[in-house]
């Protein structure tokens, strides 16, 4: 509690204690209730280099005219001296803090608008928060002033469409660093809660001569698995991210039926449109790549005649190693062997 409040010429405190009526009931008692001592208490003298080298005085006042509010005073004058802080000043007088609730502590968070906004982003997107926390009471006590501070709305829809924002700039900077670049895709399909997937990755190098790998999109096939359906699905994502199908080396799938297919038909694709290109160049440029080994002042190849327009198809390790071990565990003893080594394994 405040007990004293300093007045404008930082020469007198005025005493802030709400007086206590002399019976309680009568309406002078309550009147008197709700005022203050007001009295004033000289703590420096003018021209003193050390204000507030006075504060006995203060303490004097409590202890004769407020004894309880005392009490509590010597109380937190006990405790700081118990765990060695210092309350009195160079005169050996109680200092004037004192007497003031402590003030709470404050934090420095460096944060502006675009941070701010992109720490909600994370929070929705990688950590996979619902967008309902951030309409929570206790989410908006703790942030919600920063948030007021820097004119952020934390408004579930607002939060929607800031998400949205950051994912638009996330692909136009990812079309834009795989512009004329080779690539490998990768591509699968999954059920999760009924609901049929397929995921779409990207594997290049980047500007910084690493090799990386992105999910372009992932899309809810609708049920619809065949080889024609996904193909339809990921020439519709190459387009849309500006990769033509000359630039694509190789494609990783696992061994179903539909993506040994897939890869089958992107490749006729791919001979139709550049089929009468390459039969063309192959009769003018046949003796070119033989030149490309003997001339030793060549500093560059062209790749799109060096390599022939079409796909690779990579079996997925994984996968293939999935269905030899299945294969190899088809008898019942050895599944029911296995079983127990997982079980024993995950625990």
């Amino acid at each position: 509690m405040d007990y004293f409040e300093e007045d404008s010429t930082k020469l007198y405190m005025i005493c802030q204690v709400k007086l206590h009526p002399a019976s309680a009931g009568s309406a002078a008692s309550a009147a008197v209730v709700s005022k203050i001592c007001g009295q004033l208490i000289k703590i420096a003298q003018i021209g003193e280099k050390d204000t507030g080298t006075r504060m006995g005085n203060l303490k004097k006042h409590l202890q004769r005219q407020h004894p309880d509010e005392y009490e509590v005073v010597q109380s937190q004058e006990n405790t700081r001296t118990a765990f060695g802080s210092h309350s009195q000043n160079q005169h050996g007088q109680m200092k004037v803090d004192s007497f003031f609730a402590p003030a709470p502590e404050k934090i420095l968070v460096k944060h502006n608008m675009e941070s701010f906004k992109a720490a909600l982003v994370e929070m929705a997107v990688e950590n996979a928060f619902s967008l309902r926390v951030f309409s929570l009471k206790g989410f908006k006590r703790l942030v919600g002033d920063m948030a007021e501070k820097l004119q952020v709305s934390l408004d579930r829809n607002q939060i929607r469409s800031y998400v949205i924002l950051a994912a638009k700039a996330e692909k136009d900077r990812l079309k834009e660093e795989l512009r004329g670049k080779f690539v490998y895709l990768k591509f699968d399909c999954a059920t999760r809660i009924r609901t049929n997937y397929l995921g779409l990755n990207v594997r290049y190098v980047n500007k910084d001569k690493l090799p990386t790998t992105a999910t372009l999109k992932v899309v809810d096939t609708r049920s619809q698995h065949t080889a024609m359906e996904l193909k339809d699905i990921i020439d519709k994502v190459l387009k849309d991210y500006e990769i033509p199908l000359e630039k694509v080396l190789c494609c990783v799938t696992d061994n179903a039926s539909n993506m040994v297919k897939l890869v089958t038909t992107m490749n006729e694709d791919l001979k139709a449109a550049f089929g009468d290109q390459v039969q063309q160049d192959e009769e003018e440029d046949k003796d070119e790549y033989e030149d490309v080994e003997e001339d030793e002042d060549e500093e560059t190849i062209d790749l799109q005649k060096v390599i022939p327009p079409s796909i690779e198809h990579m079996r997925c390790a994984a996968h293939t190693l999935q269905l030899a071990v299945y294969d190899g565990i088809k008898n019942s003893k050895a599944r029911v062997e296995t079983k127990m080594f997982i079980f024993i394994f995950d625990n």
